[in-house]
């Protein structure tokens, strides 16, 4: 069961490291790949059983677009600006835990690629984050919607997700402000 997840991870990280020698030069782009490798966090994902495995290729692609946007000087075809809003979707359906990651990468990226001279625009920034957001919250959307039809209305699954979201915190039946605030305080009292 861990084959599939490892070898599509194998094949991201080939692509990710083709993808860095392109923009950066052989040299730069194996001192990363030694960097990686060496970091265990970086194929701790990688034969997940839960998805893990999936949505760690799926970063990689994305991170390899977003190089190649950024630090190429060739225009990218429609079908990666289609590839960025997949990336989003399919993360949000595998994921609940990676949402800024995921639709926030093209920002330090972005700002990497200016700040060493590069003249990336606005738009070179906007996309990419609206298209991965987008993605990721139809898959909210969606799975939303599911819910409510096996439980048969938009209030039972706003109740479940609500409970579900309480029991999580340790907090069954208090509302969702009241959550907010005792977090901010156990947090501010673990801080002093």
């Amino acid at each position: 069961l861990r084959l599939f997840p490892l070898c599509l991870c194998l094949l991201a990280t080939a692509v990710f490291f083709r993808t860095l020698a392109r923009a950066f030069g052989t040299d730069r782009a194996a001192l990363v790949a030694i960097a990686c490798v060496l970091l265990p966090m970086f194929n701790t994902y990688m034969p997940g059983l839960h998805f893990q495995g999936y949505s760690w290729a799926l970063f990689l692609l994305q991170l390899s677009l977003l190089i190649r946007m950024y630090w190429t000087q060739t225009a990218l075809p429609r079908w990666c600006w289609a590839a960025l809003f997949l990336f989003g979707f399919a993360q949000g359906w595998l994921s609940f835990d990676q949402f800024f990651v995921v639709g926030l990468i093209a920002w330090p990226l972005w700002l990497l690629r200016r700040s060493e001279g590069g003249a990336p625009s606005r738009k070179d920034l906007a996309l990419p984050v609206i298209l991965a957001f987008a993605g990721f919250g139809f898959a909210h959307v969606l799975h939303f919607m599911q819910v409510a039809g096996e439980l048969g209305s938009l209030g039972a699954a706003l109740t479940e997700f609500r409970n579900t979201a309480a029991e999580r915190v340790n907090q069954a039946g208090a509302t969702v402000p009241q959550m907010l605030q005792r977090r901010i305080f156990a947090f501010l009292q673990a801080d002093s």
